[in-house]
């Protein structure tokens, strides 16, 4: 201590060299939740347009402690999960919708896709996540639904298909 306080007389005792310890967790964070805020706008090829709500479940670990450090937590003293998790939220479903957009055509597919949507979703996201030093590992969707008044109005259709003939049905 006398040698440092000597050593940093000609500083006004304030050392000249300052160093910061920043501890990044790399563990594997689980079933981090992901969905739309609010409905997003999709023109179907038979319904017209039809606003969707999505959501799931993904994995991610930090892979480039560096990167993050510098991209996401920048200056603040403390990043949590939770504000991750929002970020990554906002980032996921922006690339749903330009997937909906360009590549399904009616939301009558989309019970049988879900696996190929999270496939494509994952493949988007990962170059994003890759960005900020973060490495998406597992990607669920676990269901993009229309509003309940459209799932209603769908049950009525495929009620009166289910009818055939009406003209028949009534007499």
């Amino acid at each position: 201590p006398i040698l440092t306080n000597l050593l940093m007389l000609p500083y006004g005792f304030k050392s000249p060299f300052r160093a910061a310890v920043y501890f990044i967790n790399q563990k594997v964070w689980t079933q981090l939740r992901w969905g739309t805020k609010n409905p997003v706008a999709f023109r179907d090829s038979e319904l017209g347009v039809v606003r969707l709500r999505g959501y799931g479940i993904f994995t991610v670990r930090i892979s480039d402690p560096g990167i993050f450090l510098n991209t996401v937590v920048g200056a603040r003293g403390s990043y949590s999960i939770n504000e991750l998790e929002d970020f990554l939220r906002d980032l996921i479903v922006s690339r749903l919708n330009d997937f909906l957009g360009e590549r399904l055509r009616s939301i009558y597919d989309l019970a049988a896709s879900y696996d190929e949507v999270a496939a494509a979703l994952k493949v988007r996201a990962r170059e994003d996540f890759r960005r900020y030093g973060l490495a998406l590992s597992d990607f669920c969707v676990n269901a993009i639904t229309p509003p309940d008044e459209v799932q209603q109005m769908i049950d009525q259709k495929s009620g009166l298909r289910a009818v055939g003939d009406l003209d028949q049905f009534v007499k």
